[in-house]
């Protein structure tokens, strides 16, 4: 028996910063204000698996290291949405990239314990470092299914 949903592989990304709902005009100005910026090459390492949501865990997910060229990426993202007019929500950046979607409530002692053995066994997964192929601003709309993410505009990242 499956435990959660998995993420379809179309939709594996890294989020810099969520912008929530917002107007086009206000997406539009965060373009323009991305477009205005240099981007370097963002080198991404997986560190591991883990799972947010201790108790009630609400997704697992791929932890990404977060080095100074992936940090970096990540202010200037979030300054350039700032600068258009746009109230991010502030909390620490946490790289990484959800795999499954566990809904959020407590899990059963069977499927805890499936959990448990599933990040004892894959946990400390490394993969990198290898390039970030771009960065994209998607449009997310929410259905019963999951999330359909919409690639809005994209800006190419150099390898090296």
């Amino acid at each position: 028996m499956p435990l959660g949903r998995p993420v379809p592989e179309d939709n594996l990304h890294l989020t810099l910063a969520f912008l929530g709902d917002q107007p086009l005009a206000a997406l539009e100005e965060v373009a323009g204000a991305l477009d205005a910026l240099p981007w370097g090459p963002v080198p991404l390492t997986v560190t591991g698996l883990g799972v947010f949501g201790a108790g009630a865990p609400r997704q697992v997910h791929a932890a990404v290291a977060p080095d100074l060229e992936l940090i970096g990426t990540e202010r200037r993202a979030a300054s350039a949405a700032r600068a258009a007019g746009l109230a991010l929500a502030h909390r620490r950046f946490v790289p990484h990239v959800t795999l499954a979607r566990l809904g959020g409530r407590r899990l059963s002692p069977d499927a805890a314990g499936r959990l448990a053995a599933f990040l004892t066994a894959a946990g400390n997964l490394h993969l990198g470092p290898v390039p970030a192929p771009a960065l994209t601003l998607y449009e997310s709309t929410l259905t019963p299914d999951g999330p359909i993410y919409t690639p809005l505009t994209t800006w190419p990242l150099p390898a090296d």
